[in-house]
């Protein structure tokens, strides 16, 4: 395979995944997002307010999401 289909192909990948990440704003614009989790996906305790919800679905207690900077969904996050 020659450098220049290697190239096509990696942008035709490249193309398709960003068709999915357009379709998925597309969606989060268009519908709600139903956040009705009962415990915290850290401690697993019940939730009580003041909570944090992240798009993944996830929820949390504040006191149990880390708040230096950008706060990101700790099982998510890590999980990579």
């Amino acid at each position: 395979m020659d450098t220049i289909e290697k190239n096509n192909n990696k942008v035709n990948e490249y193309q398709e995944h960003n068709n999915i990440i357009k379709n998925g704003i597309v969606q989060m614009k268009r519908t709600a997002k139903n956040f009705d989790q009962r415990n915290c996906t850290s401690c697993e305790k019940e939730l009580t307010l003041p909570t944090v919800h992240f798009m993944c679905g996830h929820t949390y207690h504040e006191y149990c999401v880390e708040s230096e900077g950008v706060r990101k969904c700790t099982k998510c996050y890590l999980g990579k």
